[in-house]
């Protein structure tokens, strides 16, 4: 097996060999955010981007992106934080196919990836831009079996290792297939079909972004609402590129109904806000008022202030 990985989005300078490194998979949407969020996780976390990424290795329209940390703990710290992140994985190897990836694929200390004795394992199958059979997913899943010295059982559910291959072909701004695989009638399109993909990956996971913090908050999910509510994404992308935490000092001078105060307190901050409508700071009836939303989610109430 090779010592490196050939790839479209190799970083430079070249890295030692025992340097690890990560696959960083984004959501596609808030396609303008996502570095920003990104960036500012890694300032966060006491790293510069610079050290983790290389810039020209990004592009807005493809989610996936090489990066090194020190560790895992560090990698799953800072994409825990971002919302726009869907997860990480430790990259093992990659390839312009799967043939590509597995004959390069990089080990975790031998000739093949070797799992501890009794350790449960999976193999999860992801694409972006295309659509494979279920035939063709085992078809190539059985190509990195060989790859990994098996500790323990299967186990499709809990599994202690999860191992993913990800095949990623390319999609427009909008995220549609720019070639796909069957027309509005649901045919395959035959000249599509001899079309490979643009990257294929193979990796350890390692864990989700912040995701699920996103969902746990999200607007649908409080009581207290108003037509310039912010969208819960956005206003936690917002305060992660304020690099909002728990030694911070949050004030909103046209507070509303409180969205981007009530993200600033899930992270930590002390918070104040500021509007001269008290309509929208105390309610009407049974709408509850600025503070509903802090209550029902057991969070600190903000101090705020009627002022123009």
């Amino acid at each position: 097996m090779s010592n490196s990985m050939p790839n479209s989005m190799d970083i430079t300078p070249p890295l030692p060999p025992s340097t690890p490194l990560y696959l960083v998979h984004f959501v596609h949407r808030h396609l303008d955010f996502r570095m920003c969020e990104f960036d500012s996780s890694i300032h966060l976390s006491s790293l510069r981007p610079s050290d983790v990424y290389k810039r020209s290795t990004f592009s807005m329209i493809r989610p996936f992106l090489i990066c090194t940390f020190p560790s895992d703990s560090l990698a799953l710290e800072v994409v825990g934080r971002c919302v726009l992140v869907k997860g990480v994985g430790r990259l093992l190897g990659t390839g312009k196919n799967e043939k590509e990836c597995r004959d390069n694929a990089v080990e975790e200390g031998g000739r093949i990836v070797k799992m501890e004795k009794d350790k449960s394992w999976k193999f999860n199958f992801t694409t972006f831009g295309w659509k494979h059979s279920k035939s063709e997913q085992m078809s190539i899943i059985n190509q990195f079996i060989p790859l990994v010295d098996f500790g323990g059982p299967v186990r499709m559910k809990g599994a202690d290792v999860v191992y993913e291959i990800t095949m990623e072909y390319p999609v427009t701004i909008e995220g549609e297939p720019v070639k796909p695989r069957h027309d509005h009638n649901g045919r395959e399109i035959k000249e599509n079909m001899e079309l490979g993909p643009m990257m294929c990956y193979f990796t350890r996971f390692i864990g989700m972004g912040g995701r699920g913090m996103g969902e746990k908050y999200k607007l649908t999910k409080r009581k207290y609402l108003g037509p310039t509510s912010m969208d819960n994404e956005i206003s936690m992308v917002m305060c992660l590129a304020g690099l909002v935490g728990k030694t911070s000092y949050v004030c909103d001078p046209f507070v509303g109904t409180g969205s981007i105060l009530f993200t600033a307190t899930v992270m930590g901050a002390q918070t104040i806000g500021m509007d001269i409508d008290t309509r929208v700071l105390l309610g009407a009836g049974k709408e509850g008022d600025v503070f509903t939303n802090f209550s029902l989610f057991n969070l600190p109430r903000p101090d705020v202030v009627r002022m123009d």
